[in-house]
């Protein structure tokens, strides 16, 4: 695993939303076809925005500061939600997040109408093109942006 530092972390999320923003704007002039990647880089946003808070003020370090089995932020991997209960962050900040499982269309069947996956899993339906459920796909970007906006508060620039 790469050593990326703490303020690695920190300038990755801004650079991130950046790429985002771009993204959606290239979508809305018909410049690409989806914002998927964009959706993909929602969540990895997330992703080390929250990681950056977990070294930074739960002083959880990461796995290169450190010898032998204690606690460290990789430990955390894509796991949006149990990051955000780490940290503690109250629910009228990031509100719980949406339902448990979510569902692929079309493509691979599991016998339940589709794929399923859970909110650690969507960037990688995203990394491979996977189509989700409009519905689904609509509740994980709800609370990607909900946890981006906390995280705008949070994060120096």
């Amino acid at each position: 695993m790469l050593k990326v530092l703490q303020d690695e972390h920190r300038k990755n999320f801004w650079n991130l939303l950046a790429s985002i923003s771009a993204a959606r704007g290239a979508k809305a002039r018909g410049e690409i076809p989806s914002v998927g990647h964009a959706n993909l880089l929602h969540f990895y946003a997330a992703e080390v925005g929250l990681k950056y808070l977990l070294s930074k003020t739960a002083k959880i370090p990461f796995r290169h500061e450190i010898i032998g089995g204690v606690e460290h932020v990789e430990f955390f991997g894509h796991r949006i939600a149990d990051m955000i209960a780490r940290l503690k962050v109250p629910a009228a900040r990031v509100p719980a997040p949406p339902k448990a499982t979510f569902r692929c269309v079309p493509g691979f069947k599991d016998g339940t109408g589709g794929q399923r996956f859970s909110l650690s899993q969507a960037h990688e339906a995203w990394r491979y093109g996977l189509t989700i459920d409009i519905a689904d796909e609509a509740d994980i970007t709800g609370y990607l942006a909900q946890v981006t906006a906390y995280l705008e508060k949070e994060l120096p620039k």
